[in-house]
């Protein structure tokens, strides 16, 4: 269940599911959730392999779309634009859908969880140090380690015990 509420005054506006929609027995785990930047919508990533956009002035599920599993930790982020949600699922599936009409793009199994994408919008990077190119899903090379890509550039940044920079090949820079 999805419950949204007011924080300043601590009001509960609404649960979805709830007995006006005695249809659907809900999402599963809900582990990933992110508002559009309008607040109009929430996009909620469910351990029923599902991605949904919810309208929230009146609980409508607007589109649910096959993602493989929930999103996992930092497994649910936009594109810089907005036009597409990547999911990086506990499946190790990464996807790529419309964020206006939950058209699949593209999946791929890289291995690896989480999706991280490039301020640019070019490149989205998952746990293990996977890059790919976001147009097509292709793979572009690795590092090691969690990934971050660095300013959109050529360049990726591993977290783990140390911090290292990586090209897109996977060969390190110091």
């Amino acid at each position: 269940q999805v419950t949204l509420a007011n924080v300043q005054n601590k009001e509960i506006l609404w649960s979805f599911p709830d007995e006006t929609y005695p249809y659907t027995t809900g999402f599963g785990q809900v582990r990933e959730m992110r508002f559009s930047d309008d607040k109009q919508y929430l996009y909620i990533g469910s351990g029923d392999s599902y991605l949904f956009k919810l309208r929230l002035s009146d609980k409508k599920i607007l589109w649910k779309t096959y993602i493989a599993a929930w999103p996992f930790v930092n497994g649910m982020n936009f594109s810089p634009d907005k036009k597409y949600i990547y999911t990086g699922t506990k499946a190790y599936e990464l996807s790529k859908i419309d964020a206006a009409t939950g058209e699949l793009i593209w999946q791929i199994e890289p291995q690896k969880f989480d999706a991280e994408v490039s301020r640019d919008g070019k490149y989205v990077a998952t746990f293990g140090g996977l890059l790919f190119e976001t147009e097509t899903g292709q793979f572009l090379g690795s590092g090691k380690d969690r990934t971050h890509v660095l300013n959109g550039e050529k360049f990726t940044i591993g977290v783990s015990k140390e911090i290292t920079t990586y090209d897109f090949g996977g060969k390190v820079w110091r």
